[in-house]
Order: C-alpha cells, then sequence, then structure tokens
C-alpha cells in the first residue's frame, strides 16, 4: 500500500510537470490577464553548448520558468481568491481591504494614517517656495498659475478602513503640503470640503480603484475653471450635468486595485453626462499625474495641452513655449508627494524650461 502510494504521488508530480511544460510551450488553455506592476523574466537566449550549465543561463532559465510556467496565471488568481474570499485577507500588500466592498492603495492610506514622509517640513516648505518662484516667473509673462492637490481615497473614505490600532497622525500628508504652500504663497484649489460634503450624496471614487471618478472630476474642473477665470478676468464656463452613463472604464473589469489583488471583479459605474455653457477658458496646459485623466479641463478651454507624465519635461517646455498659452495647472495626487520632490518642471523661465534640465 505503501508503495502504491508513492508511485501514484511521483507519477502525479511527473504528469504535472508535462502538463505545465506543454501548456508553458502550446497555451491551450486561456489563462486570465495579471496586473503585476512589473517586467516578467525574459526567454534567455539559445546559450552555446559550453555554456547550457553556466550560472549566467541557468539563473535566466531559473527566472524564465518561474514567471511563465503553465497554469501560474490560473494557480495565482485561485490563490487570491482564497485568500481574499475564504481567509478575508489582502493578496498584495499594496492592497488595503476595506468595509463596504471599498480597496484602498498602500500610499493613499499610509499618508492618512501615520506619518510615512521621507521629507522633512523644511524640504516641503523648500519645495513650496520653489513652486511659487514658478508662478511669479509664469505671472511676469502673463500666465495663471493653480496648483491642485487630488485628496487621496483614505482622507474621503477612512470610515471604511479596518485597519484599526494605529495613531493618526495629526495631519495627511495634503494637509501638510497645503500649510507650506500657503505660507510660501502659492494659488492652490483644496478640493477635499467639497468632496467630503458631495460624498454624502453620490460615490465620488471608485471602490476597485484608487482615483476618483469622474463626478469628482468633473466638480474639480468646474472650480478650476472658476478659479482660472476669476485670476484671468473672463466669464467662467458653466459644466451642467444632465445625466448619467457607464463608465466603461470599469465596466468589464473593476480599477487597478482590482488588478493588483489578482481578482477580476465586475464594477458597473456611472459617469455624468454633461453639457458647458458660456465662453470657454483660453488656451492653458495641465500638468500632472494620472488624476489628470479624470479632469475635462479641455472641454471647458479654447485648447488644452495636457502632459499626465512627471517626468515629460520635454514635452512641457514645448508646452510652455506656445505663446498663445494664458495659464497652467498643477495637478497632482495627495498619495505621491515624492512626485513634487522629483520632478524638474519647477526650473521655468520666459522661455519654457531653463537650460540646464533642457
Amino acid at each position: 500500500m505503501k508503495k502504491t502510494i508513492q508511485v501514484a504521488t511521483i507519477s502525479l508530480f511527473f504528469a504535472f510537470l508535462v502538463i505545465t511544460s506543454m501548456q508553458m510551450v502550446l497555451r491551450v488553455v486561456p489563462e486570465p490577464t495579471l496586473l503585476e506592476k512589473r517586467v516578467l523574466a525574459p526567454r534567455p537566449p539559445v546559450p552555446e553548448v559550453r555554456d547550457v550549465l553556466s550560472d549566467k543561463f541557468t539563473t535566466g532559465f531559473d527566472a524564465y520558468v518561474n514567471d511563465n510556467f503553465g497554469f501560474r496565471k490560473l494557480l495565482i488568481r485561485l490563490n487570491n481568491l482564497i485568500d481574499l474570499k475564504l481567509l478575508g485577507t489582502s493578496s498584495n500588500k499594496r492592497v488595503i481591504l476595506g468595509d463596504s466592498d471599498f480597496l484602498f492603495g498602500l500610499p493613499d492610506w499610509e499618508s492618512f494614517v501615520h506619518s510615512h514622509t521621507k521629507h522633512s517640513d523644511q524640504e516641503v516648505l523648500d519645495a513650496a517656495l520653489k513652486i511659487r518662484a514658478l508662478q511669479d516667473r509664469l505671472k511676469s509673462r502673463g500666465i495663471e498659475f493653480l496648483f491642485v492637490m487630488a485628496p487621496n481615497k483614505g482622507s474621503v473614505y477612512k470610515e471604511y478602513i479596518r485597519q484599526r490600532g494605529y495613531l493618526l497622525h495629526p495631519l495627511s500628508e495634503g494637509d501638510r503640503w497645503s500649510r507650506a504652500l500657503v505660507q510660501a504663497g502659492v494659488n492652490q484649489l483644496d478640493m477635499l470640503p467639497e468632496i467630503l460634503q458631495a460624498k454624502n450624496e453620490r460615490l465620488m471614487y471608485y471602490k476597485g480603484d484608487h482615483h476618483w471618478n469622474r463626478y469628482a472630476g468633473l466638480m474639480a474642473t468646474q472650480r478650476i475653471s472658476e478659479s482660472l477665470a476669476s485670476k484671468l478676468g473672463v466669464p467662467s464656463p458653466r459644466l451642467s450635468v444632465t445625466g448619467a452613463e457607464i463608465d466603461d472604464t470599469e465596466k468589464t473589469g473593476g480599477g487597478s486595485l482590482d488588478e493588483l489583488l489578482g481578482v477580476k471583479k465586475m464594477r458597473v459605474n456611472e459617469q455624468p453626462t454633461f453639457t458647458v455653457s458660456g465662453k470657454l477658458l483660453p488656451p492653458g496646459v495641465v500638468f500632472g499625474d494620472s488624476f489628470v485623466h479624470w479632469l475635462n479641463l479641455d472641454r471647458a478651454s479654447e485648447k488644452l495641452i495636457p502632459v499626465a507624465d512627471l517626468n515629460a519635461s520635454k514635452k512641457f517646455r514645448i508646452a510652455m513655449e506656445n505663446p498663445d498659452i494664458r495659464f497652467l495647472v498643477i495637478h497632482l495626487s495627495e498619495a505621491h508627494p515624492d512626485d513634487l520632490m522629483k520632478t524638474s518642471i519647477w526650473n521655468v523661465d520666459g522661455r519654457g524650461l531653463a537650460p540646464e534640465v533642457r
């Protein structure tokens, strides 16, 4: 009996190796997609005979097999489902499970719950002073400046965070930056109070994503338009909600946090349909992170140049050299304050970016 069990175990093991190897090569069975936020190990080049047992080839081949063996994605998805449905735990340390089906990204949560910043208050103030210097240089060119920080999801929906027992930080990252910007005299728009009020009427952030939804984006666009119009001395366009439709960005696959969690989830979200009335804003530039994609500022201005890449200094320089530009909006997320330290766009002179960062 014992020998029979051993033979059966060995046979199953070899059968598993054969089946997974065949799947790895032929991909007969469709496998789900997984958002892993990394590049999987590539297939190593075919080596010379003398190099087959070299450390370089064996290490590369081992990494390739680990990332590409047959049914890997299915097994990962199954493990994630067990973690989530049976154990009630997150399969990804970057995703925090919340109540009422809310998911939070780790940076969104950390920046509110406890201090994790790498920068001192003085470094934050120094960065704010650089932004003020940019604002002054743009003013001399007749370009108005506005800084908008998108509140993180944890600041808006902190009541849905399950993790307890942490000492809440007196100030969120957004609060800390806002105070520094006020001290430096930077023109800024704080959307948090209005979003907190509006969330009592409708959802303002996607449950399965870390971004605000298009209702919050539309609200932010209206307030940005009003602020810029006041500074430019022109009438403000009016964005009016006319109805709702299904948000296609999440209709078939949840959000970015669902993908990181490794569990494909069906989420159906609404987005507003709207009209724009009145005179449009003059041409401008909006520079920021992925939250820019949820704004409708292009509908509220004659011409808008979006730069949704904090490392696209060349594109930003070209945009700012346009003689028709009348405003610049910097739009970044509270969850990623380091982005404000890394970007070189503060080095703007009358021609665009300063020579040393061209």
